[in-house]
């Protein structure tokens, strides 16, 4: 009747009402991006869960199991007359089907069937043909529910399931069922495997963990892990379910943390960012071992501790020694050395691994601003951006999320005239301006990399999870690049249909599944369009999720389908990423004479950074030195000094041969150029090299006159020091011009000079003397005479005694360094030393005073 109906259709609406809001409970929870994002297919699974008046659950080891048990209770249409197995049968079979074909993807469904009856034959006591019933029946049950499919190729039938994950989750559940010694040996094979994490995962949800646990640590222990293993030791050991006793614990941190005091800076590194990543907050033992690490000898382990500890421990560490080792970090990360080089295929390693540098200054920085007033934060921020000027794409990223976050985007401005100094001249603005940034970062996101993935017909994931996409950003280096990069895409790009095919290409050399980078690439520009529609002050990198990217197989490159003359275009792209894969590419690809063909037209159109990957593919040549050599004597172009570098590198001496590179680099290019000019003619230099001094002197006044002024923290670059060097090697300037320089306002020529002087004094008694009347006169400020005394000039008694004029020179600075250095030097009468001490007992200044007591002091105990 109609009343009837109208009270159904009544009861229907409350229950979509009430059905609606257990959805969106469950969405504001924030689990069903991560859980159900990954496909359409797992949007459906959670569907049929809601409506079944299930939860799709919180984590995914739940999400699974509830998939399973749906499937397992919910009617089907079922053919007539078919023995469906019970559900015990029906579930240890998927549980072997899913570890056969974890192992055996690609066996025919034949193979996969009998084998999976040869086990249940085992497991269950039953004869093989009624194991061989059980599991047809069972897999065309799973067929009719939907969790496998029969898949038809021209000369096998395979049997897969519907979702690789779904697969996964019953290998995690058969390694559950089996006897303790089988899956100690069953894990052992598969633990090290990648492909393996996700049944890893899985298995530490069981009651696997901690035998799986016990696993890694024998496998780490054993040997030094690799990253991947140290990264799944400890994914395993935060999980709640592991329960390893607290000795066990310990002994394990004890063995990570004891990497982090390695005299390899490449092991501590790989610790660093292991112990980093992961969240040790439960652990507080790892607080006291972090702690232990700062007063470590090493700079690196020592930066390993801060690092851990602002990130899971910020209140374990005082604000005051927490900015002084900011500050000693920011600096020191200015050195050449500084960073571990990253591997690569080509001799050249371009990109630094900065993520334990970067972890411990972003939460550092956490630390720092959060209660800071205006003006500290003002000038914490100034003092990274001056530390820091060109950092990597994804520290300044997540610097302009912080800065976001604390409502300071005020404060994501150009830095100041320290700009001018960065390393690569073409990039005027590393940080900012803010807009420009984010405009820049969105293209990158949206008209670059998911374009290169885009394909019609199909759809946006909603909400989906952008791990391929994320992978190809970091396998492709992109985030380890200097920010400024980013700024390439902030105008038209002619070049993107062809960077597009570069992207593509590679990845398929990175073995990335281009139909779930299609998804994901669509679902990205999604997002990324929804951003700029809303005028979000955001970078866009932060949709992107972290990821352990896998090795690169690069020996597949030189089968890819991607055109060399696109390749040797986008070697001179102004993008360093690109330029890097498109080197990459043209290795693999270029043999014999079309390599040198291609090198020979690379550096003759190339121009800036692009020079530092096409001397990485000359450098492979027989005669690349006599190549490099006839490009340098060309036309003057920004970023020659990559070739001059790897003349030096290689060991190739400079000749008079070379005098037009040389006189090329030295006056005619940019001061990058001519410092690796200089640079190259100090190696090896020696006596012999007369013909060189001329051009090495005319070199010193160009540049003395056309160098950039020295101001703020960063020091323009300038070749004068090895300049100075190479001279002081071939035909040393006099002790009184050697004097003059030493007063210079660059550091680095005053310690040339300095060092010019020790060499000549070491060498002649003539101007050892002139020397120690120089320094008793007042020549030299007290720390250069400091410098001199502790030197390996081999001062005699006589030039001692002179000395002893600095005891009672009018500057107290002088007669501290007396106190300190000149009273216990070996020249040193031991009685005129004692005479010395005594006087200055009763100097007025008190840092004297205290240094003769010392001394005295000393004589008595007799040390």
């Amino acid at each position: 009747t109609v009343g009837n109906f109208a009270v159904e259709q009544t009861a229907t609406l409350r229950g979509i009402g009430r059905l609606s809001e257990r959805i969106q409970a469950y969405v504001r929870a924030g689990g069903a991006p991560g859980l159900l994002g990954g496909s359409p297919l797992l949007l459906a699974f959670g569907a049929a869960l809601f409506f079944a008046a299930h939860e799709a659950s919180g984590t995914k080891f739940e999400l699974y199991g509830r998939i399973y048990r749906l499937m397992n209770t919910t009617p089907t249409t079922r053919r007539a007359g078919l023995n469906t197995p019970s559900r015990e049968v029906r579930d240890r079979v998927v549980n072997h089907l899913g570890w056969i074909l974890a192992v055996s993807p690609l066996a025919a469904a034949e193979t996969v069937e009998r084998e999976c009856a040869r086990r249940i034959e085992k497991t269950m006591g039953t004869t093989y043909l009624q194991a061989l019933t059980l599991v047809e029946a069972s897999v065309e049950y799973w067929e009719q529910t939907g969790l496998v499919e029969r898949l038809q190729h021209p000369a096998v039938e395979l049997i897969a399931f519907v979702h690789k994950t779904c697969g996964e989750f019953a290998a995690a559940r058969h390694l559950a069922d089996l006897e303790p010694a089988e899956v100690q040996q069953a894990m052992a094979e598969v633990v090290s495997n990648p492909d393996w994490d996700e049944i890893l995962d899985f298995a530490t949800n069981t009651s696997l963990a901690t035998m799986l646990m016990e696993q890694l640590v024998s496998e780490f222990e054993a040997d030094v892990a690799d990253e991947a293993t140290l990264n799944r030791l400890f994914r395993v050991l935060v999980r709640p379910e592991t329960s390893l006793s607290p000795n066990e614990r310990g002994r394990l941190l004890r063995h990570v943390f004891a990497l982090a005091w390695s005299e390899d800076r490449r092991k501590a590194y790989r610790a660093g960012l292991c112990l980093t990543e992961h969240n040790l907050r439960s652990m507080p033992e790892a607080s006291q071992m972090a702690s232990a690490l700062l007063s470590a000898p090493k700079e690196w382990s020592r930066l390993v501790g801060w690092a851990v500890l602002v990130r899971h421990f910020p209140g374990d560490v005082q604000r005051g020694d927490l900015e002084e080792a900011l500050r000693l970090f920011m600096r020191s990360s200015r050195a050449e050395d500084f960073f571990v080089l990253r591997e690569s295929r080509l001799p050249f390693g371009p990109f630094p691994v900065r993520g334990v540098f970067e972890n411990f200054v972003m939460g550092a920085l956490e630390v720092l601003l959060a209660d800071a007033d205006r003006e500290t934060q003002d000038r914490l921020i100034s003092e990274v951006r001056e530390s820091q000027p060109n950092p990597t794409l994804g520290f300044a990223s997540r610097f302009d999320e912080l800065l976001r976050a604390l409502g300071r985007e005020d404060a994501a401005r150009p830095q100041s005239r320290a700009a001018r100094y960065m390393e690569n001249v073409r990039i005027t603005e590393s940080y900012g301006p803010y807009d420009d940034f984010r405009k820049c970062s969105l293209a990158l996101l949206s008209d670059v990399v998911p374009a290169a993935f885009v394909r019609s017909g199909v759809d946006a994931r909603p909400e989906g999870d952008l791990k391929y996409l994320a992978a190809f950003v970091a396998m492709a280096g992109i985030l380890d690049v200097p920010a400024s990069d980013v700024h390439v895409w902030g105008s038209d790009q002619e070049a993107l249909g062809t960077i597009h095919e570069l992207i593509r290409a590679a990845a398929w050399v990175f073995g990335l599944p281009a139909d779930r980078l299609a998804t994901e690439a669509a679902t990205a520009l999604a997002a990324i369009g929804s951003l700029r529609r809303e005028g979000a002050a955001e970078s866009g990198l932060n949709v992107l999720p972290r990821v352990d990217a896998a090795e690169v197989d690069w020996d597949r490159a030189g089968r890819a389908n991607i055109d060399t003359g696109i390749l040797e275009a986008l070697v001179n792209h102004p993008s360093q990423w690109v330029q890097h894969l498109a080197t990459i590419f043209l290795d693999a690809r270029l043999e014999g004479s079309t390599r040198r063909e291609a090198c020979e037209r690379l550096l003759a159109t190339g121009a800036g950074g692009a020079f530092y990957y096409m001397a990485a593919l000359t450098m492979t040549l027989p005669d690349s030195a006599e190549l490099l050599l006839a490009r340098l004597r060309g036309r003057p172009e920004e970023g020659l000094e990559h070739l001059f570098d790897s003349l030096r590198k290689v060991g190739r001496r400079a000749t008079q041969a070379d005098v037009p590179a040389l006189e090329n680099g030295l006056l005619r290019c940019d001061a990058k150029t001519a410092v690796a000019a200089a640079k190259w003619c100090e190696a090896g230099a020696s006596s012999d090299d007369a013909w060189l001094a001329n051009l090495l002197r005319q070199a010193a006044s160009h540049w003395l006159e056309h160098e950039e002024p020295v101001g703020g923290i960063l020091v323009p670059a300038s070749p004068r020091e090895a300049l100075l060097r190479t001279l002081c090697e071939i035909e040393p300037p006099t002790l009184d011009d050697l004097v003059v320089l030493a007063s210079d306002s660059r550091g680095d020529v005053s310690r040339a000079a300095m060092d010019g002087m020790v060499g000549l004094a070491t060498h002649s008694a003539v101007k050892r003397s002139t020397l120690v009347e120089y320094m008793v006169r007042g020549r030299f400020p007290a720390e250069q005479c400091e410098r001199l005394l502790k030197s390996s000039v081999p001062y005699s008694e006589e030039d001692v005694t002179v000395l002893r004029g600095l005891c009672r020179n009018p500057d107290p600075k002088h007669r501290l360094v007396a106190a300190n250095i000149l009273l216990s030097h070996p020249g040193m009468d031991p009685a005129q030393a004692r005479a010395e001490a005594e006087a200055m007992r009763i100097d007025t200044d008190g840092n004297v005073r205290d240094a003769a007591h010392r001394f005295l002091d000393g004589i008595v105990d007799g040390t």
